[in-house]
């Protein structure tokens, strides 16, 4: 499931026709405010763990996108023994 989801990122940012999934992704809210305490894990937050900050530019390249698919896997299943 978590390589369905890396894919779909990937497959989805690449798109350069406008869809509505696409400008959700970039899009960010101006003036809203997170919760005070300890904030919920973004799927972002996920992305740039194992990508990098620069997760969109790196998902461009479909070939290095494809090769951090594994590691994206193996640190999210990880993640989620821990809870």
């Amino acid at each position: 499931m978590d390589q369905l989801k890396w894919r779909w990122t990937g497959h989805m940012l690449r798109d350069n026709q406008g869809k509505w999934s696409t400008l959700v992704t970039h899009w960010y809210p101006r003036d809203g405010q997170r919760k005070k305490g300890r904030q919920q894990r973004r799927w972002e937050d996920e992305l740039k763990l194992t990508a990098g900050p620069l997760w969109r530019r790196v998902a461009q390249d479909r070939k290095h996108w494809r090769e951090l698919e594994d590691a994206f896997a193996v640190r999210h299943t990880e993640l989620r023994d821990l809870i």
